[in-house]
């Protein structure tokens, strides 16, 4: 065997321990993601079973009913799932529209109710759609790249924002000592002249 047959077997190797390594990962991610959100609807119950939160509550049932439905349905999000997504948005997007806007006020409805403003319920709620961001992100390569993507390109703005600023705020800070020290002395040579 000659070196050229050596070094394709080793990147062969290396290349199916990198591809096993990550989706080991990833499974352990899917995994500790819906165990995640199996912690946060027993926080929900421990919230009832304080007295916090009363069992008929439109606050408990709203999340409660979400945290059994995500559960349920947690599956792999593949690029075919996105596909049909947009399929589904391109052909009925006056259905999608309407169903997302109350979606949306039926949360922020439930959101205004004073049980769920409670620190107790809120700690819960904030959880809650922690553990649907973990989700989404360990369960769609296509979403994990993305938010990714963006994390780059905004800390990358923000560094070069932050130090275009402190640069100029360190110029104009050196400015104003300049004139202060000049302001000092010509304060000095009156006062010594007087």
């Amino acid at each position: 065997m000659g070196t050229e047959e050596i070094t394709t077997i080793l990147s062969l190797a290396l290349s199916g321990v990198i591809v096993y390594t990550y989706s080991s990962l990833r499974n352990a991610q899917r995994i500790k993601s819906r165990f995640n959100m199996f912690a946060v609807r027993d926080n929900l119950v421990l919230l009832v079973a304080k007295g916090h939160l009363q069992e008929d509550s439109p606050v408990f049932d709203y999340f409660y009913q979400r945290i059994n439905r995500i559960l349920s349905d947690n599956k792999p999000m593949g690029y075919h799932d996105l596909l049909l997504a947009v399929a589904y948005i391109k052909t009925d997007r006056s259905n999608l529209r309407k169903a997302i806007a109350e979606s949306f006020q039926q949360s922020q409805k439930i959101l205004a109710m004073e049980e769920a403003k409670t620190p107790e319920t809120k700690k819960v709620i904030d959880a809650y759609y922690a553990g649907v961001s973990k989700i989404l992100l360990a369960h769609s390569n296509f979403l994990r790249f993305a938010y990714l993507a963006s994390k780059l390109i905004t800390v990358s703005v923000v560094k070069r924002f932050l130090r275009a600023v402190v640069s100029r705020d360190i110029d104009a800070g050196l400015v104003i000592i300049r004139h202060s020290k000049k302001a000092s002395h010509q304060l000095d040579a009156n006062l010594h002249t007087a």
